[in-house]
C-alpha cells in the first residue's frame, strides 16, 4: 500500500485547503506532470483514502509510461517530490496566517542589508501593534449574547493582536537591531541588549504562564499533577506587578489563579476581565482563556452548583458563535458533546438537535462518525427515546476517541436502566467495568474512577429496586450515603433523581 508522507498530509486537509493546494500546484508546478497526476488521483480519494485506492498497482496504472525498472522506488520518489511541493504550500500558507513571522523575516532582511532606520521603524510598528480598544463597560453580558461568527470573524483578524509569540519575536527583533550590519556598538549607553534581556524575561514568563495554565486545566480534567506551577507567593507578586497594559501576561496570570485557587468570585471577575480586554489578544489566545472559565463552570456543575448551567451555556455559545473555540473551523468532539449535554440537561432538546445539525459538519472527518453517534445517543436519551439511544453504541465497531466511547457507554447504561432492561444492563455494566480496567493507557485515572463509580452506583440502584424487603426511606438513605461516598462520579444529577424516585 502507498503510504507516503504526502498521503498523510492530504488526509488531514479539508476540502478548502485541498482546493487552495490544487491552485498552488497548477500555478507553480504545472510542468511536473507525474506529481500532478499523483496529486489529482489522491485529490479524488479524499477524505476516505481507502486501502483499495492506495494499492500500489492501482496508483501505477494512472501513469501512461509506467514500465519502470523499479516501480516501487519510482513511485516513492514521485510521492517525495509531491511532498516537497505540499511543504512549500504549507509554508506559504503559514506565512500568510502568521504575520509575526512575516514581519520578523522582513526585519531580518533589513538587518542583513544594514538598514537601521527601516529596522527601527519595523520594531516600533511591532511594539505598538496591539490595537487600543474602546471598551463598553456596561454591555459585557449583552456582548456574550449578541456576538455572531459572521460579525467577529474577519480576514486577518489577528493582525496586531498579542499572542504567545509576541514577546519572543520582539526579543528577536531587538537582537537583530543590535547585530545589524555596521551597527554593532560598544558605547556604555547602548540599550538594545538591555531591552533584549527585558523582552527575553517577558517571553519566558509568557511561555511559563501559558504552559502552567494548560497543565492546571489538565489536572482539572484528568487529575494529573502539573510539572510546572506558580506558588501563591509568586502569583501574588505577579498580580501586584502586572497591569492591564501587559494584557497577555495580566490575563494569563488571572486565568491560572482561577484554576490554581478556585473561587466563584474569581470566576466572575476573570470573565469580566476577559470580555473587557480579550480582543487585544489573538483569537487562539482568547479561546485558550475562555476554556478555563468553561472548565470551572463544568466542575461547579458536578459539585451541584446548578447556577453554573447558565454560565456554561452562555460561554459555550459565545465561544462557538465567535469561532473562538474552533480550531481551523473545526469543532472538537469533546466540545460538541459538552455543549449538547448542557443544552439537553436544560431540556432544550430542539436546540440540541439544531446544534448537532449546525456543528456536526465542522467535526474532523476521522472522528465524525463516532462523535455524531455519541451525540445522537445523548440527545435521544434526554428525549426519552431509550431504545434508539441504547442501539447507537453498536453502530461503531471500534472507537478511536476514548471520550466518545465513555459517553456512548454511559448513555446506554442510563437507557437500559430507564427501560428496566436489568438483564441487559447487568451484562453491559460488567463489560463497561472491564473496559475501564483493561487498559490503563486508554483512560485516565480520573476517568476510570468517575465512570467506574457511576457503574457501581447504577448496580446499587438496581439491587435496591429489586429488593422487596427493605423500607423505602431506608433504601433512599443508604443509596444517598453511597452516592456521597462515590466521588468523583459522572451523571450525579441523574443518579440523585433515580434515588428520589426509587
Amino acid at each position: 500500500m502507498f503510504n507516503n508522507a504526502c498521503v498523510q498530509i492530504l488526509q488531514k486537509m479539508d476540502k478548502a485547503e485541498l482546493k487552495a493546494l490544487k491552485a498552488f500546484i497548477k500555478q507553480r508546478e504545472a510542468q511536473k506532470k507525474q506529481e500532478n497526476s499523483l496529486f489529482n488521483y489522491l485529490y479524488n480519494c479524499h477524505p476516505e483514502f481507502k486501502a483499495k485506492d492506495l494499492d500500489q498497482d492501482k496508483i501505477l496504472s494512472i501513469f501512461k509510461d509506467s514500465n519502470w525498472a523499479n516501480p516501487a522506488k519510482r513511485l516513492s520518489n514521485i510521492g517525495n517530490n509531491l511532498t516537497k511541493i505540499i511543504d512549500d504550500f504549507l509554508v506559504e500558507q503559514a506565512l500568510k496566517k502568521n504575520w509575526e513571522e512575516y514581519e520578523f523575516l522582513l526585519a531580518f532582511e533589513y538587518s542583513r542589508l544594514g538598514l537601521p532606520d527601516l529596522l527601527d521603524r519595523k520594531i516600533d510598528s511591532y511594539l505598538n501593534a496591539p490595537e487600543k480598544l474602546t471598551i463598553k463597560e456596561e454591555t459585557d453580558e449583552e456582548e456574550l449574547e449578541g456576538n455572531k461568527l459572521d460579525q467577529e470573524k474577519k480576514k486577518d483578524s489577528d493582525r496586531g493582536s498579542i499572542n504567545v509569540w509576541y514577546h519572543w519575536n520582539l526579543y528577536r527583533m531587538y537582537h537583530l537591531r543590535y547585530y545589524s550590519r555596521d551597527t554593532i556598538k560598544a558605547a556604555s549607553g547602548e540599550t538594545n541588549l538591555d531591552l533584549s534581556l527585558e523582552q527575553l524575561e517577558q517571553a519566558n514568563l509568557a511561555a511559563r504562564l501559558r504552559i502552567a495554565l494548560e497543565m492546571a486545566t489538565l489536572k482539572l480534567i484528568n487529575g494529573k499533577e502539573p510539572l510546572l506551577t506558580f506558588s501563591n507567593e509568586e502569583l501574588a507578586a505577579l498580580k501586584t506587578k502586572l497591569t492591564e497594559k501587559e494584557t497577555f501576561l495580566y490575563l494569563y496570570c488571572h486565568a491560572y489563579d482561577l484554576l490554581a485557587n478556585p473561587d466563584d468570585q474569581k470566576f466572575y471577575d476573570f470573565k469580566a476581565k476577559l470580555l473587557r480586554l480579550g480582543k487585544q489578544l489573538s483569537r487562539d489566545e482568547q479561546g485558550n482563556l475562555l476554556t478555563p472559565l468553561i472548565n470551572y463552570a463544568s466542575v461547579a456543575i458536578r459539585k451541584g452548583q446548578e447556577q453554573f448551567y447558565a454560565e456554561a451555556s452562555l460561554l459555550h455559545h459565545y465561544g462557538l458563535e465567535t469561532g473562538l473555540l474552533l480550531q481551523d473551523e473545526k469543532i472538537t468532539p469533546e466540545l460538541l458533546l459538552s455543549v449538547l449535554n448542557i443544552t439537553c440537561e436544560a431540556q432544550q432538546l430542539a436546540e440540541a438537535e439544531a446544534l448537532l445539525e449546525r456543528w456536526g459538519p465542522h467535526l474532523a472527518p476521522s472522528l465524525k462518525e463516532e462523535a455524531i453517534m455519541a451525540s445522537k445517543s445523548r440527545i435521544q436519551f434526554f428525549s426519552k427515546k431509550y431504545k434508539e439511544s441504547a442501539a447507537q453504541f453498536s453502530t461503531v465497531k471500534r472507537f478511536s476517541n476514548h471520550f466518545m466511547e465513555l459517553v456512548a457507554r454511559t448513555s446506554t447504561v442510563q437507557s437500559y436502566f430507564e427501560m428496566e432492561e436489568y438483564i441487559l444492563l447487568d451484562s453491559f455494566c460488567e463489560s463497561f467495568a472491564k473496559a475501564l480496567s483493561r487498559s490503563e493507557d486508554r483512560f485516565s485515572p480520573q476517568h476510570r474512577e468517575s465512570y467506574g463509580n457511576f457503574v457501581k452506583m447504577v448496580q446499587a440502584l438496581v439491587s435496591a429496586k429489586l429488593d422487596p424487603n427493605t423500607n423505602l426511606a431506608e433504601k433512599r438513605n443508604k443509596l444517598q450515603r453511597k452516592l456521597e461516598k462515590y466521588s468523583p462520579i459522572v451523571c450525579k444529577k441523574w443518579l440523585k433523581e433515580k434515588i428520589e424516585n426509587c
